[in-house]
């Protein structure tokens, strides 16, 4: 291989291996959409759960609330009827025994008055608690519309660029030699995106380790594709640099 051709190779596959990241990374950020978008959707869903949860909490406040009223109204009823039969009984015992269980009722209502209070402040807080979650569901909606779409037109973006890229690189990879594209190809799989490092002043831009002298005077000559003894990276060296 001459130096000019060498040359001209090393340069067509940096161009190709920085193809590459870029194609590597629009493929990471399309693979990645879908997940923001579940990531948002679950949020959304999240505070949509803890609404409906809030909700059965009110109601199930409202219930027992209804329930302790209609035990006030009928224990307030026993306690009238037990005041209307006072005045039909003549025994002082019975008497004393009726105000007993009067004030009894009564002791037991004030209680259970205290319980519905308690029961109707537990509700107005669970209801005012409800509002700001349903405003705070309501502004989220809209942002998580606004960053679906947003969301949603960079995959298409990346999608449409991504393409284009492709296409770039099918027409670039055909100038390089089949034998440098094997070995790229292989030095790629086996190390990942960075396959090939421009080497300066002794030192592989790969690993930043310093090369044997001799190798570097060999690769500046640009006669063979040689491999960095550290990362066994393909090495290439820029005379104009």
């Amino acid at each position: 291989m001459t130096e000019v051709f060498l040359k001209e190779q090393f340069r067509l596959l940096a161009e190709v291996q920085d193809i590459d990241i870029k194609i590597n990374k629009l493929r990471v950020n399309i693979t990645r959409s879908p997940k923001k978008i579940e990531k948002l959707e679950a949020e959304h869903n999240a505070l949509g759960k803890k609404i409906e949860f809030e909700q059965i909490k009110i109601d199930e406040l409202e219930k027992e609330r209804a329930t302790h009223e209609l035990d006030l109204q009928e224990s307030d009823a026993r306690a009238a009827k037990s005041k209307e039969n006072l005045m039909s009984i003549k025994s002082n015992k019975e008497y004393k025994a009726s105000l007993k269980e009067i004030a009894a009722i009564e002791k037991a209502n004030r209680e259970l008055e205290d319980v519905i209070l308690s029961s109707m402040g537990k509700s107005d807080k669970a209801n005012s608690a409800l509002a700001e979650m349903k405003q705070e569901l309501s502004v989220r909606k809209d942002e998580f519309e606004k960053e679906k779409k947003r969301i949603e037109k960079d995959a298409r973006r990346d999608e449409k660029e991504l393409a284009a890229v492709l296409g770039q690189r099918n027409k670039m990879i055909e100038k390089v030699d089949r034998d440098l594209k094997r070995k790229y190809d292989q030095t790629q799989k086996r190390l990942g995106m960075l396959a090939v490092a421009r080497v300066e002043n002794g030192v592989c831009h790969g690993c930043h380790m310093n090369i044997p002298p001799q190798m570097y005077n060999e690769i500046q000559r640009l006669d063979s594709v040689r491999l960095c003894p550290n990362c066994q990276r393909i090495m290439y060296y820029n005379k104009e640099e």
